[in-house]
């Protein structure tokens, strides 16, 4: 069984690592997305097993994408790991001053953001 990663970042060192890691796994497919709209729409439109997720993208913030993805009935049920090179404390701060989506069917992001 096959199983596809979608990884959304702009970093190609970041890239380069994921590949590393995901080479030696024979049934892991990784699709790469550069942009947060990019992203969104190549979760929506083909949806993967795992998506990985940079918080800083060129378009938007990690936490948005999280927003379009949560909001979608395609993507809603798609586990999302989200990288960040910030802080722990300046990441509690920016997901503090958010509120947990209320599309997210029995998701609980808590453990990433939301108090």
């Amino acid at each position: 069984m096959s199983h596809t990663v979608l990884y959304i970042d702009d970093s190609d060192d970041n890239l380069v690592l994921v590949e590393r890691i995901l080479r030696p796994r024979g049934d892991v497919r990784l699709r790469v997305a550069q942009t947060g709209r990019d992203g969104v729409e190549a979760a929506i439109g083909d949806p993967p097993n795992l998506i990985l997720l940079d918080n800083r993208l060129p378009d938007s913030s990690g936490l948005q994408v999280l927003g379009e993805l949560a909001a979608s009935p395609t993507t809603a049920a798609v586990p999302v790991v989200v990288f960040s090179g910030d802080t722990g404390q300046r990441w509690s701060r920016n997901c503090s001053r958010r509120e947990r989506p209320t599309s997210w069917p029995n998701r609980s992001p808590s453990g990433i953001c939301w108090p």
